[in-house]
């Protein structure tokens, strides 16, 4: 499992719990909740970036892949703050995106690479002609492995320091640190890991709640309302409202990473019920199977974000069953930052822009296959037509 992305060095490719703990000890001070807070300038700015593009495609009356730009959005974030220099795909006129491209390749390749997993490590020597010609999605990967392995090499010749900024290349490579945790193959692995994980993710989650809103927009028009009745504007204000929250919740429930991602207790016996799991056992489940549990999400494929205010008026505690960015010591490390990316980029669409639907349905959107993440029936994507530019 943990082999199938080629990333051998990675945190995510880190079976041993103590190494584990330790590499990931050495970034998590940039994804803290009060570090994402004090990113929001940097966030907003490239938000607003895109609310730009919206607003040239109104006028120009032309039909918008939101998704892609999405994409674009979350891949320009996580490039400046990972690598202190932004990858700019916003800047291109179709949000050409070579890290979507590599990550939906590795996606569409996951089941053979679990069994496979030597696949990519091959194909990292032999000649890039070769490997076009016999997998177009490999030469995907190894084109935004090879893009990243650059940032790093420059991270390493400064000392971390990238145009004088301090970055999380320039954490891992810090003087304290064993050498062998600083080696650009080191740094490759990790950076490929950071990129990936904070883009596909948090715009699968965007699509989904996008989709739902403009198919039903009778929930748009809930959620423009209690935007327009609160003057928030920041994270932290955003997540108090009640009806955003839902909304937030429901795309994270109905989308995001829903393989089966294999887990163990290393040194604690588990007990469930009338059961107990020894120590060290390896076991896994599929965070789908915990969101479309009937019991939990009453007609679970419905797209409902007052659930979540009846939830609490009943005084249940639902939003810790959500396991979209899996729980524990092993817990997606960029949680705080995909959630404000959500928040301020939605808000901002749903104040700024009405628009419509172009050729899409719930056969483009909803969750039919597992790759990985959820896929859909068929191809094609967001697209939107951007009708008229409001008064944010």
């Amino acid at each position: 499992m943990v082999r199938l992305a080629g990333q051998p060095t990675s945190m995510f490719a880190t079976v041993d719990h103590n190494l584990h703990a330790s590499r990931r000890a050495i970034l998590s001070s940039f994804f803290s909740k009060k570090s994402i807070t004090g990113l929001e300038t940097m966030i907003q700015g490239k938000v607003e970036k895109l609310m730009g593009r919206l607003a040239t495609a109104c006028d120009q009356g032309t039909v918008v892949p939101l998704d892609s730009a999405s994409s674009a959005l979350t891949a320009d974030i996580i490039s400046e703050f990972a690598y202190g220099v932004s990858l700019d795909y916003l800047d291109d006129p179709n949000f050409k995106n070579e890290v979507a491209e590599s990550i939906l390749s590795l996606a569409s390749s996951v089941h053979v690479l679990k069994f496979f997993p030597f696949i990519l490590s091959l194909s990292k020597i032999i000649p890039d002609s070769v490997v076009e010609t016999l997998s177009p999605e490999a030469s995907k990967i190894l084109r935004l492995q090879k893009l990243v392995r650059a940032q790093a090499a420059v991270a390493l010749k400064n000392g971390g320091h990238v145009k004088g900024k301090d970055t999380m290349f320039g954490a891992l490579c810090d003087p304290s640190l064993p050498a062998e945790e600083r080696t650009l193959d080191r740094l490759q692995d990790e950076g490929f890991s950071l990129i990936g994980g904070g883009t596909e993710t948090t715009t699968g989650t965007l699509k989904i709640i996008m989709f739902n809103l403009l198919h039903n927009k009778s929930l748009l028009s809930k959620l423009r309302e209690e935007l327009a009745q609160n003057s928030c504007d920041t994270w932290a204000e955003l997540e108090q409202l009640p009806y955003m929250r839902g909304v937030i919740n429901e795309g994270l429930r109905l989308s995001g990473v829903i393989t089966r991602l294999p887990r163990r207790a290393p040194d604690e016996a588990l007990q469930l019920n009338e059961w107990t799991i020894p120590a060290n056992t390896l076991l896994s489940t599929s965070s789908w199977f915990m969101h479309m549990n009937t019991e939990l999400f009453p007609d679970p494929y419905t797209f409902d974000p007052e659930r979540w205010i009846r939830a609490q008026e009943a005084g249940q505690r639902l939003e810790p069953m959500i396991a979209a960015f899996i729980k524990g010591s092993r817990q997606c490390l960029g949680n705080h930052l995909a959630l404000a990316e959500l928040y301020l980029v939605i808000s901002a669409l749903v104040r700024r822009f009405d628009m419509d639907l172009y050729k899409t349905g719930p056969e483009h959107i909803v969750t039919y296959r597992e790759f990985g993440f959820g896929i859909p029936k068929e191809k094609g994507g967001l697209k939107v037509i951007i009708t008229k530019t409001l008064n944010s």
